[in-house]
């Protein structure tokens, strides 16, 4: 066992719900109700549909569910399929190391086979997002590789605590993760397809058969992370954790709740767009230049493809179309990347007026900070800018519980009843109390 196997199985030996404060615990209680509604508001995607057809040919005994469907299937691909529909819509949470909540279908189909309770699932959710985010996102994004590599060995372990794994099974667990699974960035490079929103999803499957085996008995590489050929050799060099006391400082205070149904670097310059708006009418606006920080122009702007936008996913990371489109309507909302949407003459007549530049004192300020500086020209030569660094649903600028409800409610009214909302969201703001976790998977 190397020295960061050992530190992150410590923790995960170490953590559990007694060390969470009830801040904490209700933070928890929030992110499953938001990931929740962006799976209901995704049930008609493509993906979603394919992922659901495979699970639905495999069948599990004992077996876990998807959304909406009382037949069961195999935890791997419960975890799949839920975690697709969770991510689809790019709406879920964020920390600066991807999504977390991508792994939270793997988490229910354990929860729901083991018939486990609602503090036990807080309890691997915690892990979840401490392995995910104390993990180092810049050693893997500046080298070519993909989130999902951390999102699997975060899974593994939160899967070892629900399943309360000893210390030797949790090492082997994290060692066949971390080894096994190392993805490259190309799923969110260029032109996206529908794999954009899978591929953690896959990562987060191949997580919890990675515990499966682990508990089963196998072994795992020795020294995955600082051996010969281990991760910090052939990805992302060595590097220091830093995991502090189980509960304190916790990750999932700088975590991010979603304004709006786009790329995180996005949602600055959404807002920015929206008070524009307020204040110059759009058809007088000539051209419009947008400063933001060197990470979000490479994410959404640098890219041929993000300014000839063919799907959903290509224009939900395309900071012009984006832009454009909150220009015109006022805001962004999944419709709002429907294909007549993507077509929409007046945006795309916009879109090529729209300049998108980094800027260094922005770059300085982030992460901390998610800085942009939208400016519109008008034609009569005036100039009217709006600056935004810490947009709504930043982790400095919560979204309230009536706003997360709202969002909740405007995702899920098409697919379920008032009072079925209404028992979802009790079961979420009683999380801890739910003697059944699995009792959600039958509120749907």
């Amino acid at each position: 066992m190397d020295r960061t196997q050992e530190q992150l199985t410590d923790y995960c030996m170490a953590s559990d719900f007694a060390c969470l404060a009830p801040d904490t615990v209700h933070r928890y209680e929030r992110h499953l109700l938001d990931s929740l509604g962006c799976a209901l508001g995704a049930l008609d995607a493509e993906p979603a549909a394919i992922a659901r057809r495979l699970a639905m040919a495999a069948r599990g005994n004992p077996g876990a569910r998807i959304f909406r469907h009382p037949e069961p299937t195999t935890l791997e691909m419960a975890a799949f399929a839920n975690g697709v529909l969770i991510r689809y819509l790019d709406f879920n949470d964020r920390l600066i190391s991807g999504h977390p909540s991508d792994g939270l279908g793997a988490l229910l189909a354990v929860a729901e086979v083991h018939g486990l309770s609602g503090r036990e699932l807080v309890a691997g959710l915690h892990v979840l997002y401490e392995v995910f985010g104390r993990l180092k996102p810049g050693l893997l994004r500046d080298r070519g590789w993909d989130q999902g590599t951390y999102l699997a060995v975060a899974v593994a372990c939160a899967v070892a605590k629900l399943l309360g794994f000893s210390r030797q099974q949790t090492a082997e667990t994290i060692a066949i993760a971390i080894s096994d699974n190392v993805a490259t960035r190309q799923a969110r490079a260029g032109e996206l397809s529908t794999w954009k929103g899978c591929a953690t999803p896959n990562a987060a499957r191949k997580g919890l058969f990675a515990a499966l085996l682990a508990g089963d008995g196998m072994r795992g590489p020795t020294r995955p992370f600082e051996g010969t050929h281990g991760l910090f050799e052939q990805v992302t060099g060595p590097f220091e954790l830093d995991l502090p006391a189980p509960g304190e400082s916790p990750m999932i205070e700088s975590a991010d709740l979603k304004y709006f149904p786009v790329e995180g670097q996005a949602q600055g310059p959404a807002l920015a767009a929206m008070e524009l708006r307020q204040i110059v009418p759009v058809d007088e606006i000539e051209a419009i230049d947008v400063e933001v920080y060197q990470f979000a122009w490479a994410e959404i702007a640098r890219d041929p493809a993000k300014w000839e936008p063919t799907s959903r996913e290509t224009a939900d990371h395309s900071l012009p179309y984006i832009l454009a489109t909150v220009l015109k309507h006022g805001t962004i909302t999944p419709a709002h990347f429907a294909p007549e949407h993507l077509v929409d003459p007046w945006v795309r007549a916009l879109m090529p007026r729209i300049g998108v530049r980094p800027n260094d004192e922005f770059t300085r300020r982030w992460p901390a900070e998610l800085p942009c500086r939208v400016t519109a020209r008008t034609r009569d030569g005036r100039r009217h800018a709006v600056e935004v660094a810490r947009p709504r649903g930043h982790r400095t600028n919560p979204l309230s519980d009536d706003e997360l409800l709202a969002k909740f409610e405007a995702l899920a009214a098409p697919v379920l009843a008032p009072e079925q909302r209404r028992a979802v969201v009790d079961f979420a703001w009683s999380l801890p109390e739910q003697p059944r976790a699995a009792a959600l998977l039958d509120l749907l």
